[in-house]
């Protein structure tokens, strides 16, 4: 059982390794374009001209003038993750915790995506028909029952036990 386990944990950390290191790198590479090419007085000028669309859920303007801090706190994110990925293939218990509360928050925020649609309609939902709303719920709630699997398989006893006997 020790083994299955182990490889349960093995296989799950380096999936997660490689999905972060290649956002990771994605965002390096899209943090190295935006600040040799657009510099803050580029992005200023640009703004001075631009009239957002009314119906936009987030002022686009808000999001254009902090795209600098975005994409850093994007790429925090990213290496952050990648860290934790690493820690859990090395049976590190923060990485456990860290992945547990992720994995929570990502079951939580999909169930809550799979319900919104249905509470109001949004001015920018004006074409988002039952159909659609029905396809991205269940999709949501798929997603939202595997984050929490994955949450519940790393809090099993056995899983707990192994990064206990890693210290």
């Amino acid at each position: 059982m020790d083994e299955a386990l182990s490889r349960f944990v093995t296989g799950l950390a380096w999936t997660l390794i490689a999905f972060s290191a290649l956002a990771t790198l994605i965002l390096s590479l899209q943090a190295a374009v935006l600040f040799t090419m657009f510099d803050a007085e580029v992005l200023q000028y640009v703004l001075d001209d631009l009239d957002p669309p009314p119906a936009l859920p987030v002022d686009g303007a808000t999001l254009l003038r902090a795209m600098h801090a975005f994409v850093l706190a994007m790429l925090g994110v990213c290496v952050l993750t990648l860290v934790a990925s690493i820690a859990l293939l090395r049976r590190q218990a923060w990485s456990r915790m860290f992945w547990i509360v992720m994995f929570a928050f990502g079951a939580i925020v999909h169930v809550v995506g799979a319900i919104a649609p249905y509470l109001s309609e949004l001015p920018w939902q004006t074409n988002y028909d039952g159909v659609l709303k029905f396809a991205s719920a269940v999709l949501a709630l798929i997603l939202a029952v595997g984050y929490a699997w994955l949450a519940r398989k790393l809090m099993e006893p056995a899983v707990v036990a192994e990064f206990r006997r890693a210290r």
